[in-house]
């Protein structure tokens, strides 16, 4: 077989399809991997190399990924009958386990992925505040500045072609419908909370409110 260490998902699918490759040695080779580097690493917290290796014998081949070896997060994603701790010790110390698959596991199965074990969150130990808060403001005014644009179009093209875009009942324009219903409210949402998150970071944040309210008296000047 191919060495598919430094292979994506769609690599490896194209090693099963083309015969090169079976479910099974994937699977062999992820799982050689992991334990011989995951001592040092503690990235595959639950394990489930018997069961993974069951179900590489047993996946469909016509699959869009058939065989394909793969971790889930323990974190939202839930798997039958898998711990399920999300890092919380209470829930280590219930050892408690997933009822049923989450919607996301299912469509991963469905796909022919093979999971290998459910991989570590962030430990509380590697936790940074103020990483997560520097990128957290960086981020939000990133998002700030594609939304304001996307508020400034929206206006731009209600001047423009102004009557074409507006809904009329049962015939009306359905691009206009989602544009005049399906995204104001959204956007609107994501904006203030956007801008909460700036606001919580006092150096900087009258400097980028104010080039906001520039940004927009522009708008509103050049659509007078």
């Amino acid at each position: 077989m191919p060495s598919s260490i430094w292979s994506d998902a769609t690599a490896q699918a194209e090693l099963v399809r083309s015969g090169e490759a079976s479910p099974g040695e994937l699977v062999d080779a992820a799982i050689a991997r992991i334990e011989a580097l995951d001592s040092g690493l503690n990235a595959v917290i639950h394990p489930r190399f018997d069961a993974a290796r069951r179900e590489a014998a047993a996946v469909d081949r016509s699959l869009p990924f058939a065989g394909v070896p793969m971790v889930l997060k323990d974190l939202i994603c839930e798997l039958e009958g898998e711990p399920f701790h999300e890092g919380m010790a209470y829930l280590k110390d219930l050892d408690y386990r997933a009822p049923a698959d989450q919607g996301l596991a299912q469509r991963f199965k469905q796909a022919g992925f093979v999971i290998v074990g459910k991989s570590a969150p962030a430990s509380a130990k590697n936790f940074n505040s103020a990483v997560g808060e520097t990128f957290a403001y960086e981020d939000a005014i990133r998002q700030l500045w594609q939304l304001e644009g996307y508020a400034l179009r929206e206006k731009l093209s209600q001047r423009t072609i102004g009557p074409m875009l507006r809904p009329r009942g049962a015939g009306g324009n359905p691009a206009a419908e989602k544009l005049h219903f399906g995204g104001r409210e959204r956007l609107a949402l994501r904006r203030h909370a956007l801008i909460a998150i700036v606001r919580s970071h006092a150096p900087q944040q009258f400097t980028l409110l104010r080039l906001l309210r520039h940004y927009r008296h522009i708008a509103r000047f050049e659509l007078r």
